[in-house]
């Protein structure tokens, strides 16, 4: 296990879901629950959804399990598949095959419980835990781009320009490939971010990310204009295939106008009196009177 010290931060599963919690939408008031109402962003309800978007399956998630691991008391159970070797290749492939698939959940997931208000801040606050986590070396690949192009640890660090539900992508990506088995080491970061009282919720006492949102741009991604993007691009790809399949077409005739010429016999008339002769083994004598066609 990595040495984790108290001044040291580490960006893991149960810190990034902490910081998650932060941006989330207000749940219902004590005078809504009385009337009946339910809370739609409560931590097990979030990490539910948060983990239907790297496994597209709405069975996973519980109170006690979600607790256990935003305390990073747990590396992940059945119920938290963060260490579940099969389903986290699957999201690997999934990303490498339908990026935007991966994307359209995420930006579901966004809509239902972030408020789109803070991303910057969001952001900035994992930007923020990133620069000072040396564990991540500064080449380390963050695929935080909606065309599924990779940034290094130091390219993503100089970006001020970001898309919203690719960076989480990205990041959920690199907490389950290089956070697997290491959510504990998490616990000292999460003291530097707030105090956590006995029975009660661990209250969000830190400044990480507000300078850092001053400095960066980020927007919600849009599927449909990714679409269009696409739509462009394969119809230019199926016009240039055309065109070159129209030049094999007229190639193949040319050359098959060509065999057809060299397959074609001459013919040679002649039309006056004419005696050929031919000696040796077999002489030949041969006079003509008329028209006489030769084929050579």
């Amino acid at each position: 296990m990595e040495k984790v010290t108290y001044d040291h931060m580490y960006l893991c599963g149960c810190v990034f879901f902490f910081l998650l919690l932060q941006a989330v939408k207000p749940n219902e008031t004590a005078r809504s629950h009385r009337a009946g109402g339910h809370d739609k962003h409560s931590d097990s309800i979030v990490m539910k959804d948060l983990i239907y978007t790297f496994t597209g399956r709405n069975d996973f998630g519980t109170v006690k399990d979600t607790s256990q691991y935003k305390e990073g008391k747990t590396e992940g159970t059945v119920n938290l598949p963060f260490n579940d070797g099969a389903i986290i290749n699957a999201f690997k492939a999934l990303i490498s095959k339908n990026h935007l698939l991966t994307l359209s959940r995420m930006k579901k997931f966004v809509s239902e419980h972030l408020n789109r208000d803070v991303s910057e801040w969001l952001v900035g606050a994992i930007l923020d835990i990133i620069s000072c986590d040396d564990t991540i070396a500064n080449n380390c690949p963050f695929y935080v781009k909606s065309d599924g192009n990779e940034l290094s640890k130091s390219q993503l660090l100089e970006t001020d320009k970001f898309e919203l539900e690719p960076f989480l992508v990205g990041i959920l990506l690199f907490i389950l490939t290089e956070r697997r088995g290491k959510n504990q080491n998490g616990k000292a970061t999460l003291n530097l971010l707030g105090e956590k009282k006995a029975r009660k919720p661990r209250n969000f006492e830190s400044k990480v990310g507000q300078s850092r949102a001053e400095n960066i741009i980020v927007t919600e991604w849009h599927g449909d204009a990714h679409l269009v993007k696409e739509k462009t691009r394969q119809n230019k790809k199926a016009s240039t295939e055309d065109s070159m399949e129209a030049n094999v077409i007229k190639m193949q005739a040319q050359d098959s106008q060509n065999d057809n010429s060299k397959g074609e016999k001459k013919q040679t008339m002649i039309n006056h009196q004419t005696n050929i002769v031919q000696n040796g083994d077999h002489n030949v004598n041969i006079t003509n009177n008329g028209t006489m066609n030769l084929n050579l």
